[in-house]
Parts: structure tokens; C-alpha cells; sequence
């Protein structure tokens, strides 16, 4: 009886991740096609979306090469664009810090 249980959650298991990968191709079809229909790359690099919580240094790097702050953009909403994409509060000052360390060496 106990093996008909696990033969069943095994079952319901590859049915997940079957469901997982059809799901994961998807959203990259989908970034695809939006990424065709703006001017801007779209990053489909999971592990350059990955930040460790105040890693200033990663997020230099990242936003210097993908997200470039514009000419017109103050600090504080540079900060405010990043923090939607990295899942952490972005201090502007430490940012702009940070920057400007990268640039002087």
C-alpha cells in the first residue's frame, strides 16, 4: 500500500516540474517577443538578475553595462529604477558613491 502512495506522489511530482518547464519556456517566448518589440535588450540571464542584499559592487557592474543611468535622471530615481528590478532598497547615495569609485579607479 505504502508503495502505491509513493509510485502516486511520484507521478504528481513529474507532473510539477513537467508543468514547471512548460511554464519556464513560455515566459521565455514571451520575453522574447518583447524584447523584439522594444529598443531595449531585454536580459533573459537569470544570474545577472540575482543580487545579494547591498552587494553596491555587483550592482555597479550590472547597472553600468544593462541599466545605465540617463543623462535627465536624478539619483534618487536612478535608485528607484534599479530597486524594481534587483528586489532590494537601493540607497542613492551609496549608489551614486559607489559610482563614482568605479569611474575614479
Amino acid at each position: 500500500m505504502e508503495e502505491k502512495y509513493l509510485l502516486a506522489l511520484q507521478t504528481t511530482l513529474q507532473d510539477m516540474a513537467n508543468l514547471h518547464r512548460d511554464l519556464a519556456e513560455k515566459l521565455m517566448a514571451t520575453t522574447h517577443l518583447i524584447s523584439g518589440l522594444s529598443s531595449f535588450p531585454v536580459i533573459t540571464d537569470e544570474s545577472r538578475w540575482i543580487f545579494a542584499a547591498n552587494d553596491y559592487g555587483h550592482l555597479v557592474d550590472f547597472a553600468m553595462k544593462y541599466k545605465p543611468k540617463w543623462q535627465t535622471e536624478s539619483w534618487p530615481s536612478y535608485a528607484l529604477r534599479l530597486t524594481k528590478h534587483i528586489g532590494w532598497d537601493v540607497d542613492f547615495r551609496t549608489l551614486r558613491r559607489c559610482f563614482e569609485r568605479k569611474n575614479a579607479g
